[in-house]
């Protein structure tokens, strides 16, 4: 199985990529991807860019 990680937002409105925001004592990014690592995931595709 495998995930696509969509982080290529421009997050105008945020004033800040949104993945780099804190969640949970780390960055979104980092939480969505240990999510993934502990999931039955065996392939992980982070889209980036805008």
């Amino acid at each position: 199985m495998t995930a696509i990680l969509l982080a290529a937002g421009q997050s105008s409105r945020m004033g800040k990529i949104k993945g780099l925001l804190p969640w949970k004592g780390l960055t979104l990014f980092e939480h969505q991807l240990m999510t993934l690592e502990k999931s039955s995931v065996e392939e992980i595709i982070v889209v980036v860019g805008y």
